[in-house]
This record gives structure tokens, C-alpha cells and sequence, in this order.
């Protein structure tokens, strides 16, 4: 009995052994594969990253996203911050991760979450701060901070390299890769300079045009086809038939624009320039995407209260709001402030702009209802 007892005693022990190190996965430290991340203050890391659940090579495609990020310098530690999440410190030793501190990935946050907003792109998932450790946890702080890194009482002293970074500096009103519009507002737009290649590279460039121009020039064919054999024939083409010659006539006005590329270099046709010299892309066209998305919630829910028993003082408010107000003068009043080179706050007009479109609005359909359509020439 004592024998086949202590024969089972030795094989689970060695069972134990033995799966601890061929289902075990450790971790170990390895040098940094990351391009963008090769002149930070350390250059070992630990794989598999246990923060990102991702190989080595999908780790260098995620980190490609945020090179424009970091070219903004929107804040200081921008760059330590992203390759802390993507490629943690490795002490050699004791292998484990040791990432930012939360306090750092909140001061990021903080300088360069605006810069995302202006794109309409939020705060990535994978850099949410609550996934960061606090301390007395190890983390991460970089040297100019009050704190250095973290070392619980229960991990034993150890030598450990500090990363050192560029002494912290007032952060501008706009990054340095960008245009500051208006110097002396302190809430002012910033925009893209023409000549960096901040979110794109030059052969990216060349080749989005060179598509671009491709397929308005087929676009110009097929409407220009359509068009010429409604002239033709115009007996021939009646509703709902004639409908196609107006969709395409839009079509053919709309690609005239982008042909204008052919001609004409993005100095003339993208950019304008600053009383210092500075030149910028055109960021106008932003009022016409926000009123164009305000004007289509509007109009849908125009279109959802046909119906008198649908009717309701909060619905027209938002109708007035979503639509009218937006495009007939929130829209007109921004582009003329623009065009005219006036410095206004945009959020200060949005109010004027909605009291002036509920007083259209109103007159409006005051008209439709009381009013002879033979006089005001509106249809009931």
C-alpha cells in the first residue's frame, strides 16, 4: 500500500510541474517592435500584453491610428502615455506590465479629447482611464509629475529604471501642427495647415485626388448624356420620366466643383490665409454639415407629425429647432461671419438663431392657415 501511495504522491507532483510550464503562458520581457515607439525612456516591454489582447502585429497597426495624435502634441505626454498602453514597461527584474497611472491617462485625456471632437471621433475604448491602475498600485508617472512610479509594499525593492521625459509646458491654445484662427479668443477654432501632412501623407493625397477626379469625370459622362438626350427629345420625356433629367441635371452641377481640381492646385481651391502668412485649410464647410444634419432631424420628424392628433408644442419647438432655425438662418449667419472675416461665437448664436426661426416659423404658418394662398401664392 505504501509503494502505489507514494508512486501517486510523486505523479500528481509531477503533473503539477509539468502543467505549470507547458499550459502556462508567462510572460516575458522583450525589446520594442512598435516604430513609433523607440525614443521613449524605456525599450523593453511584455508580451503578451496583458492590458490589449492583441499580437505584436495588430498591436503596430492599432498604434498607426494615433501617429496624428501625437504629432498634434497636445499634450506633453502624449506619445509616453500611448506606447505605455500598447507597449507597457518591462522591468528586468520582476517581468510584469507596468503601465501609465490613471492621473496621466486623465491629463491626455483632458488636452487632447477636443482635438478627437473636432473630427467626430471619441475617446477610444481601449484607452479609457478606468482600465489604468491608480496609486499606491504600480503604474507609471512620467518624471516632471509630483509622483514617480508606484511600488506597493508588497512588491520588493528593486532597482528600476525612471522614465524621463520633456519638462512639461504650458500647453497653447492650439497644437503646433495646427492653425490658431483667432489668437486673441481663447475659445477660437483651430484648423489644418495646408502645407503638413498631419493626418495624411502626400502619396495618400495625390492618390485621393486622382480617384476623386476619376470618377467625376464618369459622373459627368453619364449625366451629361442624360441631360443631352432629354434636350433632344423633350415631348419624348414626360413624369415620371422627367424626374431622371432633373436628379441627373443636380448630379452634373455637383461634380463641376470637384473637376475644378484638374485646374487648379489646393492653394486655390482649399485654403485661405491668415494676415500673418499662415495658410489653413477651409473649415467652413463644418456649418454645412451640422446644419444639414440638424435640417434632415427636423424634417423627419416634420414628416412623423402629419397627423393633427400627433401634434404637440414640444414637437413643433424641436421642428423649429432641428429645421427651420438651422438652415434658413443659423446657416446664413455663420457663413457670413465667415466670409467677412468677423470673429463671433458660435454658441451664442445658435439662441438668436432659434428665436429668429421660431418667429419664421410661426409667420409661416400663420400664413398657410389664415391667409388666401391667390394672394400670398403658397399652397394649403
Amino acid at each position: 500500500m505504501i509503494c502505489p501511495l507514494a508512486f501517486s504522491t510523486i505523479l500528481l507532483i509531477l503533473l503539477q510541474l509539468t502543467s505549470g510550464s507547458i499550459f502556462d503562458k508567462p510572460f516575458q520581457c522583450q525589446p520594442i517592435d512598435i516604430p513609433m515607439c523607440q525614443n521613449i525612456p524605456y525599450n523593453k516591454t511584455i508580451f503578451p500584453n496583458p492590458y490589449i489582447e492583441s499580437d505584436e502585429q495588430s498591436l503596430q497597426a492599432q498604434t498607426e491610428h494615433f501617429k496624428p495624435l501625437i504629432k498634434t502634441k497636445c499634450n506633453p505626454h502624449v506619445q509616453f502615455f500611448i506606447c505605455s498602453a500598447f507597449a507597457p514597461m518591462c522591468p528586468d527584474a520582476m517581468p510584469q506590465a507596468v503601465t501609465s497611472c490613471r492621473s496621466v491617462c486623465e491629463e491626455v485625456k483632458r488636452d487632447c479629447i477636443q482635438i478627437l471632437q473636432e473630427f467626430d471621433i471619441q475617446w477610444p475604448a481601449l484607452l479609457n482611464c478606468s482600465r489604468f491602475p491608480e496609486a499606491p498600485s504600480l503604474c507609471m508617472q512620467p518624471s516632471n509629475s509630483p509622483q514617480q512610479t508606484y511600488i506597493p509594499n508588497s512588491v520588493p525593492s528593486v532597482s528600476m529604471h525612471q522614465p524621463t521625459v520633456i519638462e512639461s509646458q504650458r500647453v497653447p491654445s492650439c497644437p503646433q501642427d495646427l492653425v490658431n484662427l483667432d489668437p486673441t479668443d481663447a475659445q477660437g477654432k483651430c484648423a489644418l495647415r495646408c502645407d503638413k501632412t498631419t493626418m495624411f501623407t502626400r502619396d495618400k493625397k495625390e492618390q485621393a485626388k486622382l480617384w476623386i477626379l476619376m470618377w467625376t469625370m464618369l459622373n459627368i459622362v453619364v449625366t451629361l448624356f442624360t441631360v443631352c438626350s432629354f434636350l433632344i427629345d423633350r415631348q419624348r420625356f414626360r413624369f415620371p420620366e422627367r424626374s431622371i433629367f432633373y436628379i441627373s441635371l443636380c448630379y452634373l452641377c455637383y461634380s463641376l466643383p470637384y473637376l475644378t481640381r484638374a485646374v487648379l492646385d489646393l492653394d486655390q481651391t482649399a485654403c485661405s490665409q491668415l494676415p500673418t502668412g499662415q495658410k489653413f485649410l477651409v473649415h467652413s464647410g463644418q456649418h454645412n454639415n451640422y446644419t444639414n444634419r440638424k435640417t434632415l432631424m427636423g424634417q423627419r420628424l416634420d414628416c412623423d407629425t402629419t397627423a393633427l392628433q400627433d401634434f404637440s408644442w414640444q414637437r413643433y419647438n424641436e421642428i423649429v429647432e432641428h429645421k427651420t432655425s438651422h438652415y434658413t438662418y443659423y446657416l446664413p449667419l455663420s457663413m457670413a461671419f465667415h466670409l467677412a472675416d468677423v470673429s463671433v461665437n458660435l454658441l451664442s448664436l445658435k439662441p438668436i438663431a432659434y428665436k429668429l426661426g421660431y418667429l419664421f416659423q410661426a409667420q409661416d404658418d400663420y400664413l398657410d392657415c389664415f391667409e388666401d394662398p391667390s394672394i400670398t401664392g403658397k399652397f394649403r
